[in-house]
């Protein structure tokens, strides 16, 4: 019936990249830019099941933004938390207009969620409970998946050369995005 699609400034993403994967930061920016990224690398016994094709980050978000086959919602990552009520309300609506389906907001209900679902809930869950998502570094140590959250500010984490660089090949989708674009 529809997507929803959130996106995240990859200034952002790119500083994720470097603590989940074990990048440097050249290589982070290379992978966000590289048209035939994957999420997960082809296993050597021919397993393909774990395989996903991303592109580019630019691709990728162009690929949803361009599609025409159904309703797609689109939710800047920052707004969950700047706008987080007005956010998961659009959520809500989206769906329910979807599904035809004009059922109030349980307000108990939804601010539940909201507090059940909060980074440091979901850090502190993965703590207790591990996540599925999370890696191992090359030597064998686990990798928290839930690193930063919204401490990550590509403002006082990025290399200077990078996020010239990221600004100058990003720069119409920042823009289309509504992603301030200084250094």
């Amino acid at each position: 019936l529809g997507a929803i699609y959130i996106v995240r400034d990859p200034r952002n993403i790119i500083t994720s990249m470097t603590h989940h994967y074990s990048l440097n930061y050249e290589q982070a920016y290379y992978k966000l830019l590289d048209e035939n990224a994957t999420l997960l690398e082809k296993s050597g016994d021919g397993d393909y099941s774990n395989f996903t094709f991303l592109g580019s980050w630019s691709s990728h978000y162009k690929s949803w933004k361009n599609s025409k086959d159904f309703k797609t919602l689109f939710i800047k990552y920052e707004d969950l938390e700047d706008n987080k009520y007005d956010t998961f309300k659009k959520i809500i609506q989206f769906i329910n207009n979807l599904k035809k389906n004009n059922q109030s907001i349980n307000e108990k209900k939804f601010l539940n969620s909201i507090n059940s679902t909060n980074f440091s809930n979901l850090r502190n869950k993965e703590d207790i409970e591990g996540f599925e998502e999370s890696v191992k570094s090359k030597s064998g140590q686990k990798i928290k998946f839930f690193n930063l959250g919204f401490n990550n500010r590509w403002q006082k984490i990025l290399p200077k050369d990078i996020l010239f660089k990221l600004n100058n090949n990003l720069q119409n989708d920042l823009n289309d995005l509504g992603y301030e674009i200084n250094e």
